[in-house]
């Protein structure tokens, strides 16, 4: 049997088209979301870096109760899979929750496209290394008759399923893309090692997002990426440089002409 069909979300990038995740539903109408990955990646909570093997996000309605569980997992090369669970409480038939916020790398050929003959593509942005900016997507799950607004300084683009519907806002950062990502996601249980708990369960769950926090909960969550990335790189400068860096204001711009506008009426 071959495999099932995916939507792939793809940018072009120096005129080829990478992709950036993929999306599979299953019979049940859950979805998997396949996040492409760099191999080496920094542990935002304990600071380790760790070889990874594989990135995946699951959604789906859970059975025994009126929520909707989002599990990403992690899998190393060292063998170890960890996995975080963010529970959305009483939103069988009305959800809006974050999934997860990316600043992307350089996007190397492990973002090349690979599809399949029934894959559908959805592209989400295009630009260039001449662009010196860093791409930034946010992932969000609705259910199916959810309407995603659009937002200042964003782009964004929606694609509905049997059950849910995945938007992505995604935005072009004033800062050129390294060799680092990073990813941020939520969790409403501690974060589990081969299936043992690391910490003790505080919470059963968080409601669906307000739709009026939407504006403010992509921008945040977008600025936390910028601003990781930006410690990262002041990590790798030399201190006076690294001192510059630090005073560089953030703006992020919903598409590359906008991008080069800016930096002429900011004069950055």
């Amino acid at each position: 049997m071959g495999s099932k069909p995916k939507t792939r979300f793809v940018v072009e990038f120096d005129g080829a088209l990478r992709e950036l995740l993929s999306v599979r539903e299953l019979p049940d109408r859950s979805l998997v979301v396949l996040s492409r990955f760099e191999q080496w990646a920094v542990d935002l909570e304990s600071g380790e870096e760790t070889l990874r093997e594989s990135e995946r996000y699951s959604v789906h309605m859970s059975p025994q109760s009126t929520g909707t569980t989002l599990k990403r997992t992690v899998t190393l090369a060292d063998g170890r899979a960890i996995t975080s669970v963010y529970f959305v409480k009483d939103s069988k038939n009305s959800l809006l929750s974050h999934l997860y916020t990316k600043a992307c790398p350089i996007l190397s050929n492990r973002y090349d496209l690979r599809i399949r003959e029934k894959d559908a593509l959805v592209k989400i942005g295009a630009f260039s290394r001449g662009d010196f900016t860093t791409f930034i997507f946010t992932v969000l799950v609705g259910d199916a008759t959810r309407t995603f607004p659009n937002l200042r300084d964003h782009s964004l683009v929606t694609f509905a399923f049997g059950h849910f519907e995945i938007a992505i806002y995604s935005s072009y950062l004033n800062l050129p893309a390294t060799d680092n990502s990073v990813t941020i996601t939520g969790a409403t249980a501690p974060k589990r090692v081969n299936g043992i708990a690391t910490g003790v369960r505080t919470s059963d769950g968080k409601p669906s997002i307000d739709p009026t926090d939407l504006p403010s909960l992509v921008l945040d969550s977008q600025q936390l990426c910028a601003a990781n990335l930006v410690v990262r790189m002041v990590e790798m400068l030399p201190a006076d440089l690294g001192k510059l860096l630090l005073d560089v204001p953030l703006w992020f711009y919903p598409d590359t002409t906008a991008l080069a506008q800016g930096r002429l009426h900011r004069g950055i």
